[in-house]
C-alpha cells in the first residue's frame, strides 16, 4: 500500500492537510517544502520521502507552522472552509448544468459494483472461499465503500458538522 502523504500531514497539520485538497495548494506545498529545505520545484515523491522521513521533532514543528499557516491564511483573507465549500459547490455546479451524467453514472456504477461485490462475498464465505481469496475480495470491497462514500458526499454533503463535534470533544477530553 503506497504511502499517503497527504494523510499524515492532514493528522499533524491540519490547517495546511485542507489546503493540499483544495485551490490553494500551491500554498499548501510551498509551506511544506519550505519546511523541510526543499526546492520550490521540488516533486511530490521528493515531497512525500521528506513527510516519510520525518523525525518526532519535525512533527512537532510542523504542528506550530500549521498554526502559523491558519493565522497566514486568516490574515490574507483565505477561509479554507469557504473555499473548499466553493469548491464543492463548483463541482455540484456542473453536475447540474450538464456536466453531471458522468458523476451520476460513476456514481451508480460504484453502488452496483459495492453491492454486486457484498454479494460475491457472501456467496463465496457459503461455499467456502480459501481464506486468500477472502482476503482480496474483503479488500476490495473496502475500496469499493470507500468510493461509494465519496459518491454519497458528493451528491449529499459531508458531515462537516459531525467532524467539528467529533473535534471539540476531542479538545474537551484533554483538558
Amino acid at each position: 500500500m503506497a504511502f499517503d502523504w497527504k494523510a499524515t500531514v492532514g493528522a499533524i497539520a491540519p490547517a495546511i492537510g485542507t489546503a493540499l485538497g483544495g485551490p490553494i495548494v500551491g500554498l499548501a506545498t510551498g509551506a511544506l517544502c519550505k519546511f523541510f529545505g526543499l526546492s520550490d520545484k521540488a516533486t511530490e515523491d521528493q515531497l512525500a520521502a521528506a513527510i516519510r522521513g520525518m523525525t518526532p521533532e519535525q512533527a512537532i514543528q510542523l504542528a506550530a507552522i500549521d498554526a502559523q499557516f491558519k493565522a497566514d491564511m486568516a490574515k490574507a483573507n483565505v477561509d479554507l472552509e469557504r473555499v473548499h465549500a466553493e469548491d464543492r459547490i463548483s463541482a455540484r455546479n456542473l453536475a447540474a448544468v450538464g456536466g453531471g451524467n458522468f458523476q451520476m453514472v460513476l456514481a451508480i456504477g460504484c453502488i452496483i459494483l459495492f453491492f454486486g461485490a457484498l454479494g460475491a462475498v457472501f456467496l463465496g464465505y457459503m461455499k467456502g472461499l480459501p481464506p486468500d481469496d477472502k482476503t482480496i475480495i474483503n479488500y476490495a470491497i473496502g475500496q469499493i465503500s470507500g468510493w461509494v462514500t465519496a459518491a454519497i458526499a458528493f451528491y449529499f454533503g459531508t458531515s462537516k458538522s459531525s467532524q467539528d463535534k467529533d473535534k471539540t470533544i476531542n479538545e474537551l477530553s484533554r483538558d
